[in-house]
């Protein structure tokens, strides 16, 4: 479909934003819906990347620093061939 949604262990993620580039050199960001979908359709033949970043953990310490925010990076990329 045209929709997609970013989950992280079973629940839905909202992301503040998604970074669609291509093989063509297009690019785009998206501002996900309330719900965390976007809908997006290709419009041309190409790889498609679609990139987020999302908060997913609250603070955490690691080799006795403390870190007040984590952040996860996922993409996804597949290839329309029209």
């Amino acid at each position: 479909g045209d929709i997609y949604r970013l989950f992280w262990k079973g629940n839905a993620v909202a992301a503040s934003q998604v970074n669609v580039s291509t093989s063509e050199g297009w690019t785009r960001v998206l501002r996900p819906a309330a719900d965390g979908s976007i809908s997006f359709a290709p419009s041309f033949p190409a790889l498609y990347v679609l990139e987020v970043s999302a908060k997913v953990n609250g603070a955490v310490t690691v080799d006795g620093k403390k870190y007040e925010d984590v952040r996860h990076v996922a993409t996804l990329s597949f290839r329309v061939d029209r």
